[in-house]
């Protein structure tokens, strides 16, 4: 358009451009003097904007920026704005995918198509992992469950293999202690790898009941192999399975007197077992003893008294007592005979707190009448008459 000598460009394309006069008193009007003026369509770029989102979510409005409109126009008064299209979809992989413009057109613009990118990333995820209960050695092997919210698998892996192993989604106890098991997920295509979530739990000592087994001896003689019992043990395991064996010890020695001794059990030590020790008794019994009395030789009735001997095997001393004392008579360890005929001798010995009685021991002999003479003088002589005489 013109205003007066003003020319406006209202669009693209060829102008023509006419001059007049029409002249005056003086000069008859002029001839017109046409003249073409080409307009030119202006450069427009047209830019896809990059935009981005996760797997597993629609795509995001597709905008485009443009670069180079005039007089106030926009993309609405383009004859045929173009179009922004991606081929990815709400499941496609993380990635970068083009975001590609197509048509367009105006009469006024020379449009430029400057494509974008849609980055696709990996969505989030996180794993739900319940608190594990405490166990104890030799516990049996149980599950272990965890999600992701990806609804991909979630693996585990123990991270103190002396106090538990992981195969699979299955825990085994292999030893006491603090037991640490991770859950996992790398995630795949469409999600990124999980933050780990990791749960302890204590692996208590099995409970092993150690018992003094009670022994008996007698009073005198050594002690005799102090033995232990166990209760508790993990299938296959047993003593050797100990870092130190518990042992056992009593106060009671050789020459202890008879009764009860406790028999203690003490010192284990393991990693995988908590010991509860239980005592148990060494009874000393009174000891057997027996004599020793040699035979006795015979006597004459007259013979002086003589002494006796004979020893028991407790030490002890042995009393002696005769069982018919017409014939002879026992004072301490002394025999007087005090008759013919057959004596008999008894030995015993009553025994005391460490000893048992012994069996008494008897020994007879005879002690045979004693000899005489008679001794009868010559007589003198008498006369009828005489007195009597002794």
């Amino acid at each position: 358009t013109v205003a007066g000598h003003l020319v406006t460009i209202h669009g693209a394309g060829t102008a023509t451009l006419r001059a007049e006069q029409p002249g005056d008193g003086n000069f008859e009007p002029a001839a017109p003097a046409d003249q073409a003026l080409t307009v030119l369509r202006r450069p427009l770029l047209a830019t896809a904007d990059n935009q981005s989102r996760q797997t597993g979510e629609a795509n995001p409005p597709l905008t485009i920026t443009f670069t180079g409109f005039v007089l106030g126009d926009t993309a609405d008064d383009l004859d045929a704005p173009p179009v922004a299209a991606c081929a990815a979809k709400p499941g496609s992989p993380a990635g970068d995918y083009p975001i590609v413009l197509s048509g367009g057109a105006d009469d006024n613009y020379d449009l430029t198509l400057v494509n974008g990118i849609l980055s696709v990333g990996k969505s989030a995820q996180t794993i739900a992992f319940a608190p594990l209960a405490d166990q104890t050695y030799g516990d049996a092997p149980f599950g272990l469950s965890a999600s992701a919210t990806s609804g991909l698998p979630v693996s585990f892996q123990s991270l103190d293999h002396s106090v538990v192993t992981v195969a699979g989604d299955t825990a085994t106890i292999v030893g006491a202690g603090t037991a640490i098991i991770r859950a996992s997920q790398p995630g795949d295509a469409l999600y990124g790898a999980a933050p780990n979530i990791d749960r302890s739990f204590t692996v208590r000592p099995h409970e092993l009941v150690v018992t003094a087994e009670n022994q008996q001896r007698p009073y005198g003689t050594p002690n005799p192999a102090l033995t232990i019992a166990y209760q508790g043990f993990v299938p296959g395991e047993g003593a050797q399975s100990l870092t130190v064996p518990p042992t056992a010890t009593t106060p009671a020695t050789t020459f202890s007197p008879a009764g009860d001794y406790p028999i203690t059990p003490s010192g284990g030590v393991a990693d995988n077992y908590a010991f509860t020790y239980v005592s148990g008794t060494l009874t000393v019994a009174a000891a057997g003893q027996t004599i020793t009395f040699g035979p006795l030789p015979d006597r004459v009735f007259g013979d002086a008294p003589f002494d006796l001997a004979a020893t028991a095997t407790s030490g002890l001393p042995v009393v002696f007592t005769s069982l018919d004392e017409t014939v002879a008579t026992v004072t301490g360890t002394t025999v007087t005979i005090v008759g013919a005929g057959t004596a008999t001798l008894r030995a015993t010995q009553a025994g005391d707190g460490n000893h048992q009685p012994a069996e008494p021991v008897e020994r007879s002999f005879t002690v045979a009448r004693a000899g005489q003479a008679i001794t009868f003088g010559p007589l003198p002589d008498r006369v009828f008459g005489d007195a009597p005489f002794d």
